[in-house]
C-alpha cells in the first residue's frame, strides 16, 4: 500500500485518559446477521438489499492525520472486542467501552430478525470500520472526521490497565476470528 501520511499510526499508541472513537462507513452488525441466516438455511428471509451489502474500507481514514492527533488505530475486521484488546495489549492500557456503535437501521434489522444486538456488535467480525485513539477533544474530533465526510463516533476511554476490554462492568472476550467464521472466546 501506500503511506499517505509522514508516519504510520499503529496499534500500540493508546493512552490513559485518552478517548476512543470509530468510523461507522457501514454500521455493525450486517455479517453477523447474514452468517446466521447461512447456518439457518434461511436465505429467503433476507432482503436483496443485505445481500448486496459489501463492508468497504474507510479510504478517508488517513486524511485526518494531518488535522488530528490520533496515537493509535486498527480496523475492525476481526470484530469489535478482538479489535480493541489487541489495542489495549499493544499499549499496555485497558478499554472501557461506553456506548455501542450500532445504526438505528441495523439495530431494527437485528432485532427483526432475533439476532441479539450487543453481541452482534461487540463480537461479529468482517466490518472495515477504523477504530481509533485521540487525545483531542471529542468537538475537535468530530468536527475533523466531518470535514473529511467521515461519520464517526465515540465510543469509549482509555484506562491504565493491562490489556484488558471493559463493558458494562464486565471484562470482554472473543472476537471473529477468521478461519472459524465466527466469534471465539
Amino acid at each position: 500500500g501506500i503511506l499517505s501520511s509522514p508516519s504510520p499510526v499503529s496499534r500500540r499508541g493508546a493512552k490513559p485518559g485518552e478517548s476512543v472513537y470509530t468510523t461507522m462507513l457501514n454500521g455493525y452488525g450486517k455479517p453477523g446477521l447474514l452468517y446466521k441466516f447461512y447456518v439457518e438455511g434461511a436465505w429467503q428471509k433476507v432482503s436483496p438489499k443485505l445481500l448486496k451489502f459489501r463492508p468497504r474500507a474507510v479510504m478517508r481514514f488517513p486524511e485526518l492525520l494531518s488535522s488530528l492527533k490520533v496515537s493509535s488505530s486498527m480496523d475492525s475486521s476481526d470484530g469489535l472486542v478482538k479489535t480493541l484488546k489487541a489495542m489495549a495489549e499493544g499499549s499496555k492500557v485497558s478499554i472501557e467501552l461506553e456506548k455501542l456503535p450500532v445504526t438505528k437501521q441495523t439495530r431494527k434489522i437485528l432485532r427483526m430478525h432475533g439476532v441479539d444486538v450487543e453481541h452482534a456488535v461487540l463480537f461479529g467480525g468482517e466490518e472495515y470500520e477504523v477504530v481509533f485513539t485521540s487525545s483531542e477533544d471529542e468537538n475537535e474530533v468530530m468536527g475533523s472526521c466531518g470535514e473529511k465526510g467521515i461519520r464517526c463516533m465515540k465510543i469509549g476511554k482509555v484506562l491504565r490497565g493491562r490489556g484488558k476490554v471493559y463493558f458494562r462492568g464486565k471484562e470482554l472476550v472473543g472476537g471473529w476470528d477468521q478461519f472459524r467464521g465466527h466469534e471465539s472466546p
